[in-house]
């Protein structure tokens, strides 16, 4: 599934949800390879307020960027690797790709706009094929 998925406006317990599109799905469903970049691509359809990514396994939520509203200007740490394009609404994430921290998890890109309504979106992190030969 690709950039076509429809957006869809759900309530879950009192807070509306407006779902984003991530841009590459189709690239990260082939999976990454160890150490390669990793690159998350997520239109936002709101004018967003604050943005969280991280990835969440049974023992930690590692918080791997952080965007938040400052005066209008969306600003994201770590810088690096992030980045929010307002005037497309075009959400970057960039890593290297780490099978043992990685492979197998979800990448959680959650925001909330500034009419408070807010995006929950992920995708499965999957390990290239080339990193599992068959024998």
């Amino acid at each position: 599934m690709n950039s076509f998925r429809l957006t869809a406006l759900l309530i879950f317990q009192g807070v509306i949800l407006i779902q984003g599109i991530i841009r590459n799905e189709e690239e990260l469903e082939k999976g990454t390879c160890h150490l390669k970049e990793l690159r998350v691509e997520v239109y936002l359809e709101c004018q967003v307020k604050n943005v969280q990514i991280n990835i969440v396994s049974k023992l930690s939520q590692n918080n791997l960027a952080h965007c938040q509203d400052d005066r209008g200007e969306l600003l994201c740490y770590p810088s690096e690797n992030s980045f929010y394009n307002e005037s497309s609404g075009l959400l970057v994430f960039i890593t290297q790709f780490n099978h043992t921290h990685h492979a197998g998890y979800r990448l959680w890109i959650n925001a909330t706009c500034q009419n408070h309504t807010k995006t929950r979106e992920n995708v499965l992190l999957k390990p290239c094929e080339d990193a599992f030969p068959l024998v």
